[in-house]
């Protein structure tokens, strides 16, 4: 606040000293005019001005006349002289004046800022500056630090989900695959097709589940139980053509063998890889001799 009017009587110092010129220039021209004015009066007016120059030839006149010429002209000149000079001095001195008055203006708010520390202050709050960008950029390290901490968090949890439902498919894929590869001689054509059904439910869900990756080794197990299963239905002879869904049943052999064969992906175990298409391979030659009926 003391700064704010230290300038504002600075700028209504400067605002009286232009008022100042301008009275000063005012007045000197006013001054000018009346002496002007003045000499010409007093040259029209002088006492018997008429009767001292009436008798007096024409050159005689012209003369005359040009010596009062040369007298008002000398005295103009020596009036505008005055009044250059005082407007001169009048102006060096509102110079100088103003001067002073900068340089006291100046002083005070030296003076001033000294008095309340302000250097002292913008120094501080300059610290404070800096100490507030330290700890923004803290801040951000440690958001930063965070944000990663909790992407791999949700990373391990994303793939603690993946693996967790991939155990609970394989492990209902080796539930149902199982209930085929127990057909007995007496098992019923309508459950020995629904065990089928079951298998293909599952495998379709697995496939379903696009982000998850299944791999060989892990249905290893069901395809072989599967097969299994399929082996004991060509050695009991349970199915024939004389079951009524019979076309539906060869139909549905060859969709869980398309979808053992395209889930899973190679693992890093090669025998298990080669293995598991061999296993894929017995399954298609009995399904080929289902369809040749030789079961």
């Amino acid at each position: 606040m003391e700064i704010n009017k230290g300038n504002s009587n600075k700028e209504t110092f400067l605002k009286k000293s232009l008022k100042i010129l301008k009275k000063t220039y005012l007045v000197g021209w006013s001054l000018f005019i009346s002496i002007f004015f003045f000499s010409l009066f007093s040259y029209i007016t002088a006492n018997g001005s008429y009767d001292k120059y009436k008798n007096l030839t024409s050159s005689e006149l012209v003369g005359h006349l040009m010596s009062e010429i040369s007298t008002m002209d000398s005295r103009f000149s020596t009036a505008i002289t005055w009044l250059f000079s005082i407007m001169t001095i009048s102006i060096a001195f509102i110079g100088f004046y103003s001067y002073q008055q900068l340089k006291l203006s100046q002083n005070q708010i030296d003076q001033i800022r000294k008095d309340f520390g302000i250097e002292d202050i913008n120094k501080k709050i300059e610290e404070l500056n800096d100490f507030i960008d330290e700890a923004n950029k803290a801040l951000d390290d440690q958001q930063k630090s965070f944000d990663e901490s909790l992407r791999k968090q949700q990373h391990s949890f994303n793939n603690a989900l993946s693996e967790q439902k991939n155990d609970y498919f394989m492990t209902s894929l080796e539930i149902v695959s199982s209930n085929v590869e127990n057909v007995t001689s007496s098992s019923d054509p309508f459950t020995i097709s629904n065990d089928i059904l079951n298998v293909i439910r599952v495998l379709k869900n697995i496939e379903s589940e696009n982000n998850n990756e299944i791999y060989k080794n892990k249905m290893f197990n069901s395809v072989l139980s599967f097969a299994n299963g399929l082996a004991n239905i060509k050695k009991y002879k349970t199915m024939n053509k004389n079951f009524p869904k019979y076309d539906k049943f060869l139909y549905k052999l060859n969709e869980a063998l398309d979808l053992f064969q395209t889930i899973p992906k190679d693992s890093n175990d090669s025998e298990i890889n080669n293995r598991y298409n061999e296993v894929s391979e017995s399954i298609k030659e009995i399904i080929d001799g289902f369809l040749d009926n030789d079961n």
